[in-house]
């Protein structure tokens, strides 16, 4: 973890923005928009991990068949001003508290987001506060409007649509969420040995599974948890 003079020094200079995000893995990014979880591990390798976070849900979704949600969340950083030689010693600490808020619907998201409303604000709300601790200026993947990006959906080979790439990033969204591992959870429920080649249909039901495990916790099975953000490496 980085003194607060030190970040201040790095976020000083012109090509702060570039060089935070350069440090984005491959699966951390969307063409080149960089996805909240590598804003999260970016800013934890600068702040540490936080003090304490905070989620709050300002507007919850009220209407089923038009749901919409509001959430905020708050963190909460400690760090050292580095003004000594030896600040676990010396120094005092600085806290720092940054908010992030989101607003999801079928207004701004596809339908598989949006029936998930809170979920998916939440994880952008997220992302927003970790993007304005970093004090850097983009457009997040989960901010990219349901028109920017046309879901192209593959074909296999006796003509049935494949699992799309928003599917695959929801499914790893709603896993990341849970703590599950997305790998075991799409070989034990769907029978493939590749997520690319899960049928979208089949996908689809896959999100009922996921949503039941968001309700019910304590339901998951134990060999599906534990979520590993380089799945998409060999799967």
């Amino acid at each position: 973890m980085k003194t607060l003079k030190q970040i201040t020094e790095e976020m000083s200079m012109p090509e702060w923005s570039d060089l935070i995000l350069a440090k984005l893995e491959k699966d951390e990014k969307v063409e080149g928009a960089p996805r909240a979880c590598g804003l999260k591990r970016l800013a934890m390798s600068y702040f540490g991990y936080p003090r304490s976070t905070r989620t709050e849900v300002v507007e919850p979704v009220r209407d089923n068949v038009n749901p919409r949600a509001t959430v905020v969340v708050g963190l909460s950083f400690q760090v050292y001003s580095g003004t000594t030689v030896l600040p676990e010693e010396n120094d005092y600490a600085v806290m720092i508290t940054v908010d992030g808020a989101a607003d999801v619907g079928k207004h701004n998201a596809q339908e598989m987001f949006s029936k998930h409303a809170v979920a998916t604000a939440e994880t952008i709300a997220e992302g927003r506060a970790y993007r304005k601790l970093l004090n850097i200026k983009t457009v997040m993947a989960e901010e990219l409007d349901k028109q920017d990006k046309i879901m192209t959906i593959p074909i296999d080979i006796d003509g049935k649509e494949l699992i799309s790439d928003s599917q695959i990033n929801f499914i790893n969204m709603m896993c990341e969420r849970n703590n599950i591992n997305v790998e075991n959870i799409v070989k034990n429920t769907q029978k493939v040995e590749k997520i690319g080649a899960l049928l979208y249909e089949n996908a689809t039901s896959l999100f009922k599974i996921l949503s039941g495990y968001q309700t019910d916790k304590a339901s998951i099975p134990t060999e599906l948890i534990g979520y590993n953000a380089t799945w998409k490496n060999n799967f």
